[in-house]
């Protein structure tokens, strides 16, 4: 028994030799590759160095010129030297390119995967395109988020976040096209529900998307500075903001105090009397929150510093209802000016559709009568 015991413990102690053994070989082997690596880098640095001096370009060359690198090397030289005249051709490839077709195309180069840029070009094509933003008007603007949620709801979205080059441009400044009112749910991404990148939506998102303080400064900011051409208050399938609204005033006033204040705002437009007629929950849902979405915009139209850009047609503002199960974006609701100046709000009444018909992609209209009218609204 005790040379059974014996043999057990000579054989552990082997196998912990061995082990430790085999760990010291690693490590050691580690450090000589860390040095070798170290070693190498420096080298490819110092003949990277000692190479700029050798490299020359004809200022005559075209972009068809680069077929053929205008860089040279020798026969002779190692595979570092040729890697780094390759990587100069890709870069002065990048910049020909921009300089013979306009910087216009320089997303087609980054396609092309040349490589390297500096910030003078990256605030050049960021200057180009707050030019080609501006240039948009609220229709174009609108057309593109409707594609963008096409793309998204079938499964064909193209993530334009996810540009490198796009991204270190907006280092410079923003030009978002667009401003959202959305609300906080997890489930609403709003840029990546209209697949769009970044820089493109100036997003302000609160549960229940409501109009307070800080919400209409954002968006006055985002009009007046960003000069966005369209506004967006978004609503949800399912918002929980919106059902916990329509409950009774004592469970509300369990409620800390912030939140009972703001879901009583939010139930001072719900008008409950007439949700109590739909049946249908899922109906009733859709309907509850376009309300809330409706009383958000008609907050809006009470905003001079918005609505005289409404006016001018500088600016599109939009009621949206985005339903989760789908993915779809519908934008029911679009605040017009009157040819008195005055706003109204527009949902499904044909007999209110204004003069040239349908022609923003809003599918359904109503009439906001002014608050001095002595009739009451057409609902």
């Amino acid at each position: 028994m005790e040379a059974a015991v014996g043999g057990v413990f000579c054989v552990s102690g082997v196998a912990i030799g061995t082990a430790v053994s085999t760990l010291i070989v690693q490590l050691t082997r580690g450090q000589e590759a860390a040095r070798n690596y170290c070693d190498e880098k420096r080298r490819v640095q110092k003949a990277e160095h000692n190479h700029n001096s050798n490299i020359s370009v004809s200022e005559n060359s075209s972009y068809s010129d680069f077929e053929d690198p205008p860089l040279r090397y020798s026969e002779t030289s190692s595979s570092d030297e040729r890697a780094i005249v390759h990587r100069k051709n890709k870069r002065m490839q990048g910049k020909k390119f921009c300089s013979t077709r306009g910087s216009s195309t320089m997303n087609d180069v980054m396609i092309a995967n040349w490589e390297g840029f500096s910030m003078e070009e990256a605030k050049a094509y960021n200057m180009q395109s707050q030019v080609r933003a501006k240039d948009q008007t609220p229709q174009q603007v609108l057309h593109e988020l409707q594609r963008g949620n096409a793309r998204f709801f079938t499964g064909n979205a193209r993530r334009p976040e996810a540009d490198t080059f796009n991204r270190r441009a907006l280092i410079v400044q923003q030009f978002p096209k667009v401003a959202v009112l959305g609300c906080s749910d997890s489930r609403v991404p709003v840029e990546i529900v209209f697949d769009q990148g970044l820089g493109d939506m100036f997003v302000i998102r609160v549960a229940g998307n409501c109009l307070e303080t800080a919400t209409m400064a954002s968006l006055q900011y985002a009009v007046m500075h960003l000069e966005v051409k369209v506004v967006i208050v978004l609503g949800h399938e399912g918002c929980g903001a919106v059902k916990c609204a329509a409950l009774p005033d004592a469970m509300l006033d369990k409620e800390p105090k912030e939140l009972c204040d703001a879901l009583k705002s939010v139930k001072a437009g719900l008008e409950p009397e007439r949700l109590s007629t739909i049946n249908d929950s899922r109906a009733h849902d859709r309907e509850a929150v376009a309300t809330n979405v409706r009383r958000q915009l008609e907050g809006l139209t009470r905003d001079k510093t918005i609505m005289s850009k409404v006016n001018s047609n500088e600016v599109m503002v939009l009621g949206a209802f985005y339903e989760i199960s789908s993915g779809i974006v519908d934008f029911f609701m679009e605040v017009e000016a009157t040819a008195e100046g005055q706003s109204k709000v527009e949902r499904s009444k044909s007999s209110c559709l204004v003069p040239g018909g349908l022609s923003h992609g809003v599918q359904s209209r109503i009439t906001l009568v002014p608050e001095d009218s002595t009739s009451s609204a057409n609902i």
